[in-house]
């Protein structure tokens, strides 16, 4: 059984099953389920590992493979249009590394908020980059972490999310951002874990 999952997959762990769009076309199967990932208002898609969570946040990734599904799901092709998803944090190369978030964790000096500073400012800086708007307190990944307790930074990260918001409700707009790897890719301490997904969450 393994052999046969390497041969389809190239990996016996299956997490390289759909590294192209290619990949969705031949091996991906649609279910109805997932009509509720593609609605601008989903939040959370739980499940046990092993489900195909990264699987499904990687069509999100894509926007050809996105409409595609939405396509066979019978889904409204205008919503898909005018929603918009962005990589809010995965593992690899221009994201935080797990180090990142062992310096904020001894940096918050007992303030949660500055955790949530952590992901509010990294959401600010993924996005202006997507939009090609540069945050001038926000050069570098590494002004997420450093930057935490400097009120004119967090103030102008909050600004600059805001006017996004604003204009993107004037166009009829969306834009979702999506978070994977928060098991793996943050911290093996899951006391910790708990603790950076919280701030997250709020």
């Amino acid at each position: 059984a393994l052999d046969a999952l390497k041969n389809l997959t190239e990996s016996p762990a299956g997490e390289k099953e759909f590294d192209t769009p290619e990949d969705f076309r031949l091996r991906f199967l649609p279910r109805t389920a997932y009509r509720t990932l593609l609605d601008p208002k989903a939040f959370l898609v739980l499940g046990r590992k092993g489900t195909g969570k990264s699987a499904l946040f990687k069509i999100l990734t894509d926007a050809k493979v996105t409409k595609a599904l939405a396509s066979q799901l019978g889904l409204d092709s205008q919503l898909i249009e005018k929603t918009r998803w962005e990589v809010g944090f995965v593992s690899g190369p221009g994201f935080p590394e797990a180090d990142h978030f062992q310096i904020a964790l001894k940096t918050i000096d007992g303030d949660p908020d500055r955790l949530s500073n952590v992901w509010r400012a990294l959401t600010a800086f993924r996005l202006s980059l997507a939009f090609k708007e540069p945050i001038p307190e926000l050069t570098v990944l590494a002004d997420c972490f450093t930057k935490l307790g400097d009120e004119a930074t967090q103030k102008s990260v909050r600004t600059w999310l805001e006017q996004l918001n604003q204009r993107l409700e004037r166009q009829d707009r969306f834009c979702c951002v999506s978070y994977d790897d928060l098991d793996t890719g943050m911290t093996r301490d899951s006391k910790k874990r708990g603790v950076l997904v919280s701030a997250l969450v709020e």
